[in-house]
């Protein structure tokens, strides 16, 4: 990570790299579904448990603060729905 964002903070370095491989993970499981043709049957659904740590360099956008605290960046919560078929990709709601 480092090396593709020179000067970046370690412990966002560490959270980056956490993200990017939890997200290789979730890639292996979407693409087994569709392999296994069961994706068109399968809701899947990732959601995070109110705004990004802080302490550990997470980044909530334009969202003031983080979690354990009460403005959107600590309120908000991200969601992320698939359902081929019933969801149509790029569709969103906000709200």
């Amino acid at each position: 990570m480092q090396r593709r964002q020179p000067g970046i903070d370690t412990k966002r370095a560490k959270l980056v790299a956490l993200i990017e491989h939890f997200d290789d993970g979730i890639g292996q499981v979407l693409v087994a579904l569709d392999r296994l043709k069961l994706a068109d049957n399968t809701l899947v659904v990732f959601t995070s448990d109110n705004g990004g740590s802080l302490e550990v360099g997470a980044n909530n956008g334009p969202w003031r603060s983080g979690k354990t605290h009460v403005y959107e960046g600590g309120l908000r919560v991200p969601a992320i729905a698939r359902w081929p078929g019933r969801i149509q990709p790029g569709a969103a709601r906000r709200g």
